[in-house]
């Protein structure tokens, strides 16, 4: 589930990708949820091109959480929230944690796509750590 809905844009390219599985195509939607003057990692973006090619992949709706349902999560949490998300809102997503949720721990990673892990790993991976040790 997600804290706010998907964006329709993310739905379009990847059924256009699916339908024409073509590498330009494909690199574009990577770098679209990429942030931008990031550079192409060539193993994953050879990883996706073939799995585009050859998979039948099964696009998968993910049901936003009810309020009700995020006022029940009393778990401290960590969202990490990337400061260029394109595939939903993350303004209203970070509003919509804080308002609902009382333990939540909310990271901006700067200067990150959709893809953060990719964009900025060293500073994922520092978010995470830092929020287990506490």
């Amino acid at each position: 589930a997600v804290f706010v809905p998907i964006k329709l844009q993310l739905y379009i390219r990847f059924i256009f990708s699916a339908i024409f599985p073509i590498r330009p195509l494909i690199i574009n939607n990577y770098l679209w949820l990429s942030a931008k003057g990031h550079e192409l990692n060539e193993r994953y973006v050879e990883q996706v091109v073939m799995s585009t090619k050859h998979c039948r992949p099964k696009m998968v709706s993910p049901d936003v959480f009810s309020d009700d349902e995020l006022r029940q999560i009393n778990t401290p949490t960590l969202l990490l929230i990337a400061d260029q998300e394109v595939i939903y809102n993350p303004e209203s997503a970070v509003y919509r944690a804080i308002r609902l949720m009382p333990n939540i721990d909310i990271k901006i990673i700067s200067d990150a796509g959709h893809g953060m892990s990719m964009d900025q790993p060293e500073i994922v991976n520092k978010c995470i750590l830092n929020f287990l040790n506490k």
